[in-house]
């Protein structure tokens, strides 16, 4: 039996949730779509069908540098493992920068000439492992500005947006990765690849929070990609759509259900159907002008993970940013 392997695919899929129809345009639901609709405004793209898997795509590219891989980091640190022997019998690791021996050997036949009993054979014998060690340490210092240097990489990223309603947005989501992987010949990881913009009852209007993995925390589309994904380890970006200013009220329900989350306890104080009208409702009086501001600071954020999401930094450096920095950061658009 002979067995296909398919190389690991590099782009990323920005998957923005949302219901399809005039009806829900401006919906607290539908923020994702609005993030990746700001993307693909600002590249001048333009929304296509993709047939076989009730969705809307457009895709671009990103220039990304990127640093090659520092060998002694990637391999869990194998190179500094190996040891070998030296001058003198002495143990050295391989890798260690030998320009303390150059410096030493130097000391030794300066103070041979000095004391006016040139030994030509220790002498000679120095000339050449002083020029051994310099071939040595000329090698290694190539091998750093290498490892050092920085590759310019192409990077596709797709915007998605399902036509499935929210409840169903996993199933346009899988289907569009196994079209892609059968068109492509790769293999896409969820965990890498995909990345899920989602409105956030538990999070305020104005803030955003960028986690790796996790459970839906309650939110249908979310539940929809766990399923068909089988997996909860894929990035997603939660954009707040709660209200800022909590009632009296609230409150006192958050101190009684402490551990609770925000959709929870507004369940419990207000029922199902009051809340579904409120994330199909739209936004209203200043909370306007700052998701406007907050869509934007998210597009930002998507585009921040496509350049550095796939280098050696990794999303933890970029989870760090978007959390903590809440769209103040720099990105130069390309």
């Amino acid at each position: 039996t002979t067995t296909t392997t398919t190389t690991p695919w590099s782009g990323l899929i920005i998957c923005g949730l949302g219901n399809p129809g005039g009806e829900f345009e401006g919906t607290r639901h539908n923020v994702g779509f609005d993030v990746v609709d700001t993307i693909a405004r600002e590249k001048g793209l333009k929304w296509e069908r993709m047939k076989g898997c009730k969705a809307l795509t457009c895709s671009f590219s990103v220039e990304i540098k990127e640093r090659a891989i520092d060998t002694k980091k990637s391999n869990g640190g194998e190179n500094r493992c190996k040891k070998g022997k030296g001058r003198n019998g002495k143990i050295k690791r391989v890798g260690e920068t030998p320009s303390l021996e150059l410096e030493t050997v130097n000391m030794q036949h300066d103070k041979t000439i000095q004391d006016g009993n040139p030994k030509k054979n220790v002498s000679h014998k120095n000339h050449q492992q002083r020029q051994q060690h310099q071939h040595q340490h000329n090698e290694l210092e190539q091998q750093h500005q290498q490892q050092h240097q920085q590759q310019q990489v192409t990077k596709t990223v797709v915007l998605l947006k399902p036509r499935t309603y929210m409840n169903k947005s996993g199933t346009a989501v899988s289907k569009y990765i196994r079209k892609l992987e059968e068109e492509q010949g790769c293999t896409i990881m969820s965990e890498k690849n995909v990345l899920v913009v989602v409105d956030d009852l538990d999070t305020n209007v104005g803030s955003m929070r960028l986690k790796l993995k996790g459970s839906s925390g309650g939110h249908n589309g979310l539940k929809s990609i766990e399923s068909c994904l089988q997996t909860q380890k894929y990035p997603r970006l939660r954009v707040g759509i709660s209200h800022r200013n909590e009632t009296k009220n609230q409150q006192q329900h958050h101190s009684k259900h402490r551990g609770k989350t925000k959709s929870t306890i507004l369940q419990h104080m207000l029922g199902m159907d009051e809340v579904c009208s409120f994330v199909l409702g739209a936004f209203e009086g200043e909370d306007v002008s700052v998701m406007k501001e907050m869509t934007n600071k998210a597009a930002k954020a998507c585009l921040l993970v496509a350049q550095e999401g796939g280098t050696r930094y990794g999303l933890g450096r970029v989870l760090t940013d978007v959390n903590h920095k809440q769209g103040d950061f720099q990105y130069k658009t390309q």
